[in-house]
């Protein structure tokens, strides 16, 4: 039996945000269908616009469920296969599923993204992603190393009158705004790191400033994009998204689906609950890093909707507990 599982943070997922509720139940219909079909060994796990068309689906609903990364059209024309990612779903059946997979892909001729890469530009992303982390401690440094120039020290936050120095927080924003060299030095650390090459770069700056207004939270930290990416690109690389599967960074950026793999805001707190409770009742019963921005997000929702602050706690305990064992 084959399993189509969908992420408990679905719901509120940034990628849902402007998608239909009939374009979210055409995608678990063909997740349904597909799970389903993958019994057999020799299925590629695509489809086509007639059994969109049979399960109620329609051209506008087909293009939101694209753009909003659900969906991708297969390397065969006419035909589509849904998009399996840590942040949506997957599908789960052991290793001899598994191996039936691989078994089907080479039956059809499909070579997959990781066997046409080829060890140099494997070699390449590696010293990319070095470069980045570098460009992004100059960020956070102040001192600004991009497209072949080290420009003057630029401070990342206001001045400080005591002469004290203190370390900002990636995930705040900047009081000041980002200075333009930082805009700069910030989009080349994550171009760098990204693990799909191409697409334009003045649309990808673009989409760059957009997300650096905010979506009407206020500005953000250009370093809290560069640390998503960067988690992002390390999630690829272990196989949480297939390379195939990797949107265009411009529309990664401007869908916002950035903020899934940014680092949590360190200063939220509401109903007496403070960062200091929350460390001491969940982060610490926690792996480093367990702690997810979907999982915080699910806390608060909690809390919210009339849970006590410990059942809360509880309940992301358990869920985190179930989903790393």
């Amino acid at each position: 039996m084959t399993w189509f599982m969908v992420d408990d943070g679905i719901y509120d997922a940034v990628a849902c945000e402007e998608l239909p509720l009939a374009a979210l139940g055409l995608w678990v219909k063909l997740g349904s269908y597909v799970g389903r079909q993958k019994r057999d060994a020799a299925y590629d796990g695509t489809f086509t616009k007639t059994r969109i068309r049979q399960f109620g689906g329609t051209p506008k609903l087909t293009t939101a469920l694209i753009e909003a990364g659900f969906l991708t059209e297969a390397d065969e024309p006419g035909r589509y296969r849904l998009i399996e990612s840590a942040n949506l779903c997957k599908f789960a059946g052991g290793a001899e599923l598994s191996q039936k997979r691989a078994a089907a892909g080479r039956k059809g001729g499909r070579k997959s993204g990781q066997a046409r890469r080829s060890k140099t530009e494997a070699d390449t992303t590696h010293d990319n992603e070095a470069n980045a982390s570098s460009n992004n401690e100059a960020i956070a440094s102040g001192k600004i190393e991009a497209k072949g120039y080290l420009s003057e020290p630029i401070p990342i936050t206001t001045p400080n009158p005591s002469g004290t120095k203190t370390e900002p927080d990636p995930s705040e924003p900047d009081p000041s705004g980002p200075d333009p060299a930082a805009i700069d030095a910030a989009l080349n650390a994550i171009e760098a790191v990204w693990p799909k090459p191409g697409g334009s770069h003045g649309k990808t700056r673009d989409a760059f400033l957009q997300a650096l207004a905010g979506d009407g939270t206020g500005p953000v930290n250009p370093g809290l994009i560069v640390q998503a990416a960067e988690t992002y690109a390390r999630q690829t690389r272990h196989g949480d998204t297939p390379i195939r599967y990797v949107p265009h960074l411009a529309n990664w950026l401007a869908k916002g689906t950035w903020r899934q793999t940014a680092p949590r805001s360190r200063g939220y707190e509401w109903g007496g609950i403070s960062r200091a409770w929350i460390h001491e009742h969940i982060e610490t019963q926690l792996p480093d890093g367990a702690f997810t921005t979907s999982l915080e997000q699910t806390f608060w929702a909690s809390v919210k909707g009339g849970e006590t602050p410990d059942q809360a706690a509880n309940k992301i305990i358990d869920i985190a507990t179930k989903g790393t064992a």
